[in-house]
């Protein structure tokens, strides 16, 4: 019973946490696009799925460390799915910041309005940043 209460709590906190960034989002392009700044709306658009991703992730990762065991990193999975992930879902920041006049940083034609392309990997990448934390 303790463990259905604590599921459906921690549901229902997601579900209110996804709702109000997507209506934060919507704030940020409404005053970003009344300033001519769509920078920070972009930046929400990549840091705020890797988040939920993390959040996602994070009570099987409190199960983890009550057991107590030793930690070690897992980064053929980061490599392998974590780093393309993070390409995907900080395209959005890194198209318009100040780095992508150095360096080519955006050679795949991706479309800034495919959000969930964007959204999915920022979610996968999360997930899978605190995955690869093994015993």
């Amino acid at each position: 019973m303790k463990q259905f209460l604590f599921n459906l709590v921690y549901t229902f906190v997601m579900i209110l946490l996804v709702i109000e960034g997507y209506e934060f989002q919507r704030k940020l392009v409404h005053e970003g696009s009344a300033m001519f700044n769509m920078y920070p709306s972009l930046l929400f658009l990549s840091v705020y799925p890797i988040v939920l991703g993390m959040l996602f992730r994070l009570p099987l990762l409190f199960k983890e460390v009550k057991d107590g065991n030793k930690w070690k990193v897992g980064w053929v999975k980061i490599i392998s799915i974590g780093l393309p992930a993070f390409y995907i879902a900080s395209f959005p920041a890194l198209y318009f910041s100040p780095i992508t006049d150095i360096v080519n940083l955006y050679p795949m034609n991706l479309n800034l309005d495919e959000g969930p392309i964007i959204s999915i990997a920022g979610v996968v990448f999360g997930y899978v940043l605190l995955d690869s934390i093994k015993e």
